[in-house]
């Protein structure tokens, strides 16, 4: 409402009821991430993104023990791993982890072109590098749990709304980002917590 009314001028004829409260959802938020994640660690695959930088800062807001990890796949912004990992170390007030993986995800997508092709093997590389993590820091067995900040266009893009009566859902929609949101792939490792 605040970029289209207010800065682009734009009113709607019509306006749905609202039904969302943001310190509402925070506090839900915040109670049942208490409950669901008690003493364990949680991690955080951290992007620096908007989506899992607004899951680790619940998370901390909770009291959860965090651990944040940033995955250095080779597809950023020069020096962007350490760009990420300082700012959200300042923020979060907690050391983020960075894992070196760029040379074997640019070695295992090349002369990759047909696109699905390339996320499928990128998700399977997602997947094992979580694994890889999750041994180094001993977070199998239920130990740990796996929080994830995914929006709906997220799943949506996965597929997940795809051919579901949605106009247009079909086709391409069900494999924008067949890539995305592969933590769920990474089974006994890490207990998944519900996406926030």
């Amino acid at each position: 409402r605040n970029f289209a009314e207010k800065i682009c001028g734009l009113k709607p004829e019509v306006r749905e009821a609202d039904g969302f409260e943001a310190r509402k959802f925070i506090d839900e938020t915040i109670h049942r991430l208490k409950e669901e994640v008690g003493n364990r660690e949680a991690v955080v695959y951290a992007s620096g993104g908007v989506d899992s930088t607004t899951a680790a800062m619940l998370a901390k807001m909770a009291g959860v023990k965090l651990r944040l990890v940033y995955l250095e796949m080779g597809n950023g912004r020069k020096d962007e791993a350490q760009f990420v990992s300082s700012v959200l170390g300042e923020l979060l007030e907690t050391e983020v982890y960075v894992h070196g993986r760029a040379g074997r995800f640019i070695s295992e997508l090349y002369n990759l072109a047909e696109p699905e092709q390339k996320r499928k093997r990128f998700s399977r590389l997602y997947a094992q590098t979580q694994q890889e993590i999750n041994e180094k820091f001993g977070l199998a067995g239920g130990d740990a749990v796996l929080i994830q900040g995914t929006i709906a266009t997220d799943e949506r893009e996965s597929g997940k709304e795809a051919g579901k009566g949605s106009p247009g859902d079909t086709g391409t929609v069900a494999t924008i980002k067949t890539h995305h949101n592969v933590g769920a792939q990474v089974k006994n490792s890490v207990t998944p917590l519900d996406q926030i």
